[in-house]
């Protein structure tokens, strides 16, 4: 556990508790640039970029966290605070930056394996969004530099919330980060967390998982999601969650792209990649596996591809801690940590250590403990919460032997962990899902996680917050474990699709009334034009406005969400990680930027803050309904106009509703079958057929690129061969003109006998050999005397079976 990181300031006087309200009222004070709270922090009213007001001078500027008067009652409050603990346990734009440079600057500059940070999507995906001015941050920012300074202030000036002060409406905090192993989780490998604790006389410790981060954070989730990806669970709750979730017509587009674009090639892809990685004790593939590591020092050492590289690399890192690996291996019974382990649960043994040192702590101090995450972060927070409420009911039930591996702690630490369940909760924010995956991880088809959670009892302390249409919270990656959701976003979703449904409908009228006008002026004989343009312009203006077919942005998530909709969930992860989708038509980067701009309105952190703090003060422009409805000069009209997703007693515009408990029989088959392979009976055969194709094929490619080669060898045989025939053809020639064979009297022979000489020289120099050995063969005793006297220097006799066959 790192030490505390909380700086102490003094108590703002006349603070008493105050009661929960939709509006901030406790703020802390800090020393920042002075922005004003409706003008982006980018931009000035001229609009040239420069920041707005004095940029030299620094005055006390507000940091607000919201007033929360009890922390085990939901509340809109309570949420949004949590939101923005999850949003400070990632680094800044400007800290992974910096990273970057610093990261460079240790190793060479061909060095391919240390990672580069970004702040957010590249700048080719995020151009369609800032033409149409609808960033997240605001119309304003047009440029990659402007929303990386956007989310960089909104980033720091939230970090400083929680740590610039160290009271919270009079009570005393702390704030704390966890490395677990120290030296290596926040940027590299391990478990991240942040923990937020406000003292008397709230008495709550607040313990947030960051989400992926690192490349080893997406290697370890991968044994959590591939059985539901490559199953079509995922492409099954695609559908449900645009239709059930988010209350959208399935529209005829998207069910052609589900029929059009088979995902079996992908699958195969899939699997036979990871065939060679997990099958063979891996757990990354080789392109992530050459970046995991940013403090190699070259790549002669990393870029070979080793056996069990991630869960080595893991083990080593808990290995150079003395500490955490003796206790790693108390807390595992006495076992220790090891490669196989690592393998089968990758950071799982991490976060089993970590939270019952959190949650030991919190009991000692009789305080209530509230766990959070977002994203893997989210899901590792239910699965922590799913161990503590396993401890309590084993405890409850007075099981002699419990199913967790925690049978080996004491009975003071089972009683406490009891207690601290019975005052406990977990909110997440856009959770991957825990219910298959704590059934069924991808290495092995293990179920190792059922020793430590029991994910068939309820599990109603889990709340997750989540978009309806966010294909890594809500749908492709897995399935929530009982508790309750609560939707955010879908009501604009909904009017978006009313919008462009009433538009088409306008412009079908407006093709069938043209029709029927050109159909008239047909049978008129054509008619119009002359004194009839006077009064023209005012007539189309008319009927512009009536059968207007412009479609009103309201909601972007929608927009861009609903050009990935459709296709099956295997198709998305493919073009997501630039690989072969088997179908030529299908533009893959333009599928993976869409789909990317779907994740970047309703999957990251900043956007999910942003849109459920409308209505509130942030140190950046709120968008409003995506700036459709925004007002620069009036906080109040702006937050009269908007709609609120998130109301004061923490219910959405989605509305919130209960998760069943999967049952462990699955009679509904809602999670994948164990060793499911994700292909169906009939496209297990098509595989088989296709790899039967591609052996064959490759069989017959290798007999006829023999056969072209053993073509070409004779064709250039052949080719030899005539042109030493026409050699002997010219010496004949030559011999007959010189005379002495024909006994023809003419004066030619000389010039014969000259090229003739020259042949023999250009033997001589090896540009001709085989012409002029024919000359040599061919030659009479009786010719000319000038053959005669090149017998010292005749060119060398043919040395071998292809140069006689010349000849012959």
């Amino acid at each position: 556990m790192a030490p505390a990181t909380s700086t102490t300031t003094t108590p703002p006087t006349g603070s008493p508790m105050q009661e929960e309200s939709p509006t901030p009222t406790t703020t802390i004070t800090t020393t920042t640039t002075t922005t004003s709270p409706t003008t982006s922090p980018i931009r000035d009213s001229g609009g040239d970029g420069s920041s707005g007001g004095d940029d030299s001078s620094s005055s006390s500027s507000t940091m607000i966290l919201p007033m929360v008067s009890d922390f085990t009652v939901p509340s809109r409050n309570r949420t949004l605070l949590l939101a923005r603990l999850n949003m400070a346990a990632f680094p800044t734009c400007q800290e992974r930056l910096d990273y970057n440079n610093n990261n460079n600057k240790n190793h060479d500059k061909d060095n391919t394996n240390a990672h580069v940070f970004t702040c957010t999507y590249d700048e080719a995906t995020l151009q369609p969004i800032w033409q149409a001015g609808q960033s997240m941050f605001g119309k304003q920012v047009t440029n990659l530099l402007q929303e990386q300074e956007a989310m960089q202030q909104l980033q720091q000036y939230n970090q400083q919330a929680f740590q610039s002060g160290s009271y919270y409406n009079g009570a005393k905090t702390d704030f704390e980060i966890h490395n677990v192993p120290y030296d290596t989780a926040e940027w590299d490998i391990g478990v991240h967390a942040v923990q937020w604790t406000v003292h008397d006389p709230y008495n709550t410790t607040i313990l947030a998982f960051r989400g992926s981060f690192t490349p080893a954070d997406n290697v370890n989730i991968e044994n959590w999601i591939l059985p539901y990806i490559l199953s079509d669970q995922g492409t099954t709750r695609m559908q449900q969650a645009w239709t059930q979730d988010a209350g959208l017509t399935w529209t005829p587009t998207q069910q052609q792209r589900h029929d059009d674009y088979d995902d079996t090639w992908v699958k195969l892809e899939i699997r036979t990649a990871q065939s060679f990685v997990f099958g063979q004790q891996e757990t990354v593939k080789d392109e992530v596996e050459q970046r995991l590591s940013p403090h190699h020092q070259n790549n002669s050492t990393t870029t070979s591809t080793t056996h069990e590289a991630f869960a080595q690399r893991l083990v080593d890192a808990v290995q150079a801690n003395a500490s955490l690996a003796a206790a790693l291996q108390q807390d595992n019974g006495g076992v220790e940590f090891t490669v196989p382990q690592a393998l089968q649960t990758g950071y799982w043994t991490l976060t089993r250590y970590l939270i019952r040192q959190v949650a030991q702590q919190a009991q000692d101090r009789n305080y209530h403990l509230l766990l959070t995450g977002h994203s893997q972060g989210g899901t590792r927070a239910q699965l922590a919460s799913m161990h503590l409420h396993q401890q309590a009911y084993s405890s409850s039930s007075s099981s002699s032997s419990s199913s967790s591996t925690t049978s080996t702690e004491s009975s003071s630490t089972s009683s406490s962990t009891s207690h601290v369940v019975e005052n406990h909760s977990t909110i997440t924010f856009g959770a991957s899902g825990s219910a298959c995956l704590a059934r069924q991880l991808w290495y092995q088809n293990n179920a190792a996680l059922l020793t430590s959670v029991n994910p068939f009892l309820p599990q109603n302390q889990l709340t997750d917050y989540v978009h309806p249409l966010d294909p890594w919270g809500n749908a492709l990656l897995g399935r929530d474990n009982g508790g309750h959701v609560c939707f955010w976003g879908s009501t604009n979703a909904v009017r978006q699709q009313e919008a462009e449904l009433e538009a088409l409908e306008r412009q079908k009228e407006k093709e069938a009334e043209e029709a029927e006008q050109a159909a008239e002026a047909g049978e008129n004989g054509g008619g119009g034009g002359g004194d009839g343009d006077e009064f023209g312009d005012d007539d189309d203006d008319d009927d512009d406005e009536d059968n207007d077919t412009t479609i009103p942005v309201i909601d972007p998530a929608y927009i861009y969400c609903s050009r990935i909709y459709g296709y099956r969930g295997p198709l998305l992860m493919a073009a997501d990680a630039h690989a072969p989708l088997g179908h030529f038509s299908l533009n893959e980067q333009e599928l993976r930027q869409n789909f990317e701009r779907c994740r970047y309105y309703t999957h990251t952190i900043e956007a999910t803050l942003l849109a459920l703090s409308l209505g509130e003060t942030l140190p950046v422009l709120t968008p409003g309904e995506n700036d459709n409805v925004t007002s620069s000069t009036s906080t109040s009209t702006t937050t009269t106009a908007m709609l609120l997703l998130l109301q004061p007693d923490g219910t959405t515009d989605g509305g919130c509703h209960s998760v069943l408990v999967i049952p462990q029989d699955d009679p509904m088959q809602l999670c994948p079958a164990v060793g499911d392979s994700g292909l169906s009976q009939s496209e297990s055969v098509l595989a088989l057929e296709l790899i039967i194709g591609i052996v064959v094929g490759s069989l017959l490619c290798l007999c006829c690129t023999y056969q072209a080669c053993v073509w070409f060898c004779c064709r250039r045989r052949r080719r030899r061969a005539k042109k030493g025939g026409r050699g002997l053809q010219r010496v004949q020639q030559y011999e007959d003109d010189d005379g002495y064979r024909d006994n023809n009297d003419n004066d030619d022979g000389a010039e014969a006998n000259n090229h003739a000489s020259a042949i023999l020289a250009a033997a001589q120099s090896g540009d001709d050999q085989d012409e002029a050995d024919a000359l040599w063969n061919q030659r009479s005793s009786r010719s000319n005397p000038e053959f005669d006297s090149l017998d010292d220097e005749r060119p060398r006799r043919p040395s071998s079976k292809i140069e006689l066959a010349v000849l012959s």
